[in-house]
């Protein structure tokens, strides 16, 4: 019989605490990674996330795992989708994102006060940052400051704004989004919209993931940043209409686009579990939902 629920959730501050801005330790995300591994189980769930494929694959090393995908993958925002392992999208790499970060990693590296760089397996064991953090993806880049000290990330960020600049000006220029609470810094290929897009990858591996017609097909989406404020309403305004019912989760954060929120991850978490279960256990987590 084929599912009549499909679910498909980010993954870092919204099923499991955010590997270096959330404080939690790899130790400490143990039990929370294993629970989210067990959802692969079933076909009707999915990821759509920013990690890259490396930082998904990480997850195998860190939590000493055997390697497992869940049915549907999306990483570096959609860019990338696997289907049961298989890599069936795969976008080119933008030759102005791979540019702007050589040149903006050569500039930082100049100044000694920040060769300290970033230890990535260290900030990962212990769940924070204490510097910066620069990563190159197909389409767009984050760049993240971390200092403790207020000086010292007001002239990262200083360096960082005279190197980018340029890039943001004129024909075929990138585009540029802030997230100052989570010290963040995304350019993007213009016109790429992250996390949407990823509908016709679905739709033609639908039989193999099990999930009946659109019209009797109800989509519940989660997510706890701005980014997945575009996919919710990628799946509410662009394609809403052609499934039976959809409901979009913000996590910790009330989300644009959202329908109903949880305050955390754990909550978050154990709702995919029973929106996954029986039928019955789904229309009642679907009832106690808090609305937005």
């Amino acid at each position: 019989m084929k599912s009549s629920v499909l679910v498909l959730s980010d993954i870092d501050g919204t099923l499991i605490p955010h590997p270096f801005l959330s404080g939690v330790s790899t130790e400490d995300k143990s039990e929370d990674v294993a629970r989210m591994f067990s959802l692969f189980e079933h076909k009707n769930f999915g990821l759509v996330t920013g990690r890259r494929k490396a930082g998904f694959e990480r997850f195998f090393r860190e939590y000493n795992m055997a390697e497992t995908f869940p049915a549907f993958l999306a990483v570096e925002f959609a860019t990338h989708v696997s289907v049961f392992g298989k890599w069936v999208v795969e976008r080119s790499q933008n030759s102005s994102v791979s540019r702007l970060m050589k040149e903006l990693a050569a500039e930082i590296g100049a100044y000694s006060e920040f060769n300290e760089g970033h230890n990535l397996a260290q900030a990962l064991q212990r769940g924070w940052f204490d510097t910066y953090f620069l990563e190159e993806k197909t389409l767009c880049a984050q760049i993240e400051g971390h200092f403790p000290d207020a000086e010292k990330l007001a002239k990262y960020f200083a360096v960082v704004e005279k190197i980018l600049n340029p890039y943001t000006i004129g024909a075929g220029a990138l585009a540029v989004q802030s997230f100052p609470s989570m010290r963040r810094i995304d350019v993007l290929e213009n016109g790429f919209l992250p996390k949407c897009g990823f509908w016709p990858t679905i739709e033609s591996h639908r039989e193999a993931l099990g999930i009946c017609a659109d019209s009797e097909l109800t989509v519940v989406a989660l997510g706890d940043e701005h980014y997945d404020s575009y996919m919710f309403r990628y799946l509410k305004n662009d394609l809403g209409a052609r499934f039976k019912r959809v409901y979009t989760i913000s996590v910790s954060h009330k989300l644009n686009y959202a329908t109903h929120w949880c305050p955390d991850t754990r909550t978050a978490l154990s709702f995919v579990e029973n929106v996954l279960g029986s039928g019955e256990v789904r229309q009642n987590v679907f009832a106690n939902m808090e609305k937005l």
